[in-house]
């Protein structure tokens, strides 16, 4: 009797500290990255589709996304160019300290679009 009254205690013990342990990870695998986007108000189209994992701190906000390959996404006179690890602090409306993504800027004369960024 006795014996099983540990073996209670000692689950239950075991349960609660799952449950409200913090992990930095998100291990909820039914919910996407671009359904954490979503919670934070950011647009899904931040990030290219590819996505194969991601890691949130939910305490500091930091995020590290995991994508299959390198990748470049054109539009207009924008593009964006992603490594396969991208990393930022996250929080609602706003993505800061993003590594990982670049940036470039084309500038357009007439119809023939340089490869040089802007700002030159």
């Amino acid at each position: 009797m006795q014996r099983s009254l540990i073996s209670q205690l000692a689950v239950t013990f075991c349960l609660i500290l799952i449950i409200h342990s913090n992990p930095a990870y998100s291990d909820d695998e039914n919910r996407t990255v671009y359904d954490l986007l979503q919670d934070y108000n950011l647009p899904v189209g931040l990030l290219p589709e590819g996505v194969t994992g991601y890691e949130l701190d939910h305490t500091t906000g930091k995020l590290s996304v995991t994508l299959s390959d390198t990748c470049s996404v054109s539009e207009g006179k924008y593009q964006l160019k992603y490594e396969a690890t991208v990393k930022c602090y996250i929080s609602n409306g706003k993505m800061s300290s993003l590594e990982g993504v670049k940036c470039e800027v084309f500038r357009c004369v007439g119809e023939h679009c340089g490869d040089r960024p802007t700002g030159e």
